[in-house]
């Protein structure tokens, strides 16, 4: 599964996430790195990565849910290559719910919508 990933870097209460931490726990959950960015979002720095996993999406969507744990993140924002699938995984996601395109950067720094 191709996936683009937009991960916020800002923790409430808590320092920024690093890169490489984020890079580290992506590849421990199992997901290969192509390629990522670093960007200024409205409200806080954002790594977007593009990732291939290999397992189902079952797999792909609970280890998503736990890399949001791991990073202390209320959800991470989504993006399905493959299909064109946009949804938002983790713990507050529905805090967040829909997902909105036009706040979605891309590797370039563009705006989904």
């Amino acid at each position: 599964m191709h996936l683009t990933l937009n991960i916020g870097l800002a923790r409430e209460g808590n320092s920024n996430i690093g890169v490489g931490t984020a890079l580290r726990d992506l590849n421990r959950l199992g997901f290969s790195i192509l390629r990522h960015a670093g960007h200024t979002s409205d409200t806080e720095q954002t790594l977007v990565v593009d990732v291939v996993h290999r397992g189902s999406a079952q797999m792909v969507g609970n280890n998503l849910f736990r890399l949001s744990q791991l990073l202390g993140q209320d959800c991470i924002a989504v993006v399905n290559e493959d299909t064109g699938d946009r949804t938002l995984i983790g713990p507050r996601a529905d805090k967040w719910l829909p997902f909105n395109p036009a706040y979605f950067l891309n590797l370039d720094g563009t705006r989904l919508s």
